[in-house]
Parts: C-alpha cells; structure tokens; sequence
C-alpha cells in the first residue's frame, strides 16, 4: 500500500490542552488532527469529563472523541509545583487551550497575562458561555444555555413542549470557531511574531447559528413556532417518513398552501400516486410523499386525520423555488452564483 509522506500542516507546534469536555477539547483534537503536538493536561484524579458514557477503561465516549491523536499527562497546575511545570511547558509550547471562567484561570496561573510571562509570543485560546466582555461575562454556563437563549430550544420540538437538542452543537460550533481563530492567530504570529488571545463564547456561537431566523423575525416579525420535524422555509428539510396512521378506512383529500393561502394543487397531483377520493394506501402515501420531497418544490408535505374521516395531505411549497418560478426563470444562471 502507498503511504503519504507529506508532512502534516501543523507538524512542530505544540498545544497544551487545559479543556474539559467539548469546547476546549475539540478545539484542541482539530489542531491534533493536522499534525499539531496536543498534550491533555487532566486533574490527578482525572478530569469530569473522562468518565462519562464508560465504555471500559475508566473512560467515556466522549472522553476518547475529544482526546485522540493526544498524549496526556496529570497535574495539578495551582500547587506551587504545578506552576513550575506550567511555566516549562509554556515556554516551549505554541498554543495553550483553556475553556474555563476567567476567575478560575487566574487562580490556576493559566490566565493570559500569567502565560505571556513565561512565553511572550504564545496563543492562548480560551472560550466561555458568554464571552469576556458585557454584562454577563462572568456568568458560567452549558451547552444548553446556549440552546435556550439563542431562540434553538424554543424552535425545536412543539409550541407545547420545546426540546433541547440532543446533540451538543453549541459546544462543538464553538470549537470549529476557536480552531480557525487559532489557525488565524498562528498565521498572523508567523507574519508579525506576535501572539494573541483567542475568544470564544457559547451564547455567540448559538446566534450565529440561529441568526437567519433571528433576522427574519427583527425585520418581518413572522412570530414563527416551533412545527417538529416539519421544515418551514426550504426543501427537503423534514424527515422522509411514512405516514404514521394505522386506521385505513379514511379517503383522500388534497390540499396545497402557499404562505396562508389555499391554492389549486396542479403541480402537486402531477407528482402523486394517489388521487382525491381514494382510499387510504399507507405503502402509496409514503412513496408519494418521497416523490414530492424529491422535487425540492416543497417545503413541507403532512398527513392529518380530519372529523369527516378524511386523510388531509397538506402541502406547503417551497417559496424560494415558487418565487423563481413566478419571475419567469426556470434555473439559476451562471451570472447569479
């Protein structure tokens, strides 16, 4: 087998990585990936984020995600000993990665100014729940909170019951922002010799994801609600499922929205397997509504059981690809992209 003999991208710098759970380690786990040195440093017992999820060990999951291609070392880095080992550490490191509350950088000896101390030119890459400037900057906060506050809860799930996300994304966006800070801040030290500190914050990482319907809702106010899976301004974007209805002994109806208006549904039948008036065929149901999401005509396409015994097939176009074809241009052109 041919092997590569590249040198990887960041093969000489060194990352000391003070992080626990995502947006330190994460940030840390990228540089490593591209040939960055990362050492892990934990607290003797071990950090709060090692055990989580076992899996054996004395590991987590999520521990051996965030700290592969790593080395690791323990340290208690605010005993006088441990502020020696940091200072030799610092002075031949390139990065040092801490997601922790300013206070408790500085009574750990990991705050910016401690560090230039050891090492003028060093990166320092921190990031916290809201950032180091503001009213709320000393606050601490997870994942979640970035979730609630950004408007993300409130759009997941249902008007009745709003969900956090399973997945941590604030934590992971915040991450992908550090890393290409600090690839940005080791650029810039390599043209000016200086270092610099890199900021990251979970609430400004949640905005920037939710910022699209943020704006739409500062400018046109639509007082959007949370709809489940079903998508609300593009398509494909709800699951492809089968409708979920047991009872067959409902019939067809066929109605078509754009916005809040009821329109004639030609395009839609050209697509469906089913007709109004026929009985309910889960197996038909389902491969129509694949066709229909297949198009990318439609942003949302839903089954509702109606008091008349009637099978409702609601669907809603999607108002990019309507407002293109009402202005008469059937596909982007090259000038438009």
């Amino acid at each position: 087998m041919e092997t590569s003999t590249t040198t990887p991208l960041l093969h000489g710098i060194r990352v000391l990585d003070f992080g626990r759970y995502i947006a330190g380690p994460y940030c840390a786990a990228m540089l490593a990936d591209y040939g960055a040195d990362v050492i892990r440093i934990e607290k003797r017992e071990g950090s709060e984020d090692r055990f989580p999820s076992p899996v054996g060990g004395g590991v987590g999951a999520l521990f051996l995600q965030m700290n592969r291609n790593k080395r690791a070392m323990t340290l208690d880095p605010a005993s006088p000993q441990g502020r020696e080992v940091v200072a030799r550490m610092v002075r031949g490191a390139d990065v040092v990665i801490a997601n922790l509350p300013h206070a408790t950088l500085v009574a750990m000896g990991l705050d910016y100014e401690t560090l230039c101390s050891y090492r003028p030119d060093i990166i320092f890459v921190t990031n916290t729940a809201f950032g180091p400037v503001g009213p709320m900057h000393r606050n601490v906060g997870f994942d979640g909170i970035g979730q609630a506050m950004s408007g993300g809860v409130y759009m997941t799930g249902t008007p009745e019951q709003p969900y956090r996300a399973m997945v941590n994304w604030v934590d992971f966006g915040t991450a992908l922002h550090c890393a290409f800070g600090t690839m940005a801040a080791l650029m810039e030290r390599k043209r000016s010799g200086k270092g610099q500190m890199v900021t990251g914050a979970l609430l400004a990482t949640a905005v920037t994801v939710t910022n699209a319907t943020l704006i739409e809702q500062a400018v046109a106010k639509p007082d959007r609600v949370a709809s489940g899976n079903r998508g609300q301004t593009a398509a494909p974007s709800a699951p492809q499922g089968t409708a979920q209805i047991s009872d067959t002994t409902g019939t067809i109806e066929i109605i078509a929205v754009q916005g809040s208006q009821r329109i004639e549904p030609a395009t839609i039948r050209t697509y469906l397997t089913v007709r109004e008036g026929d009985p309910f065929d889960p197996a038909r149901i389902d491969r129509s509504i694949k066709n229909l999401f297949a198009t990318g005509l439609f942003a949302d396409v839903n089954i509702v059981r109606q008091a008349n015994n009637t099978l409702l097939i609601r669907v809603v176009e999607n108002p990019i690809i309507n407002r293109i074809s009402l202005e008469g241009n059937s596909k982007i052109k090259d000038e438009d992209l």
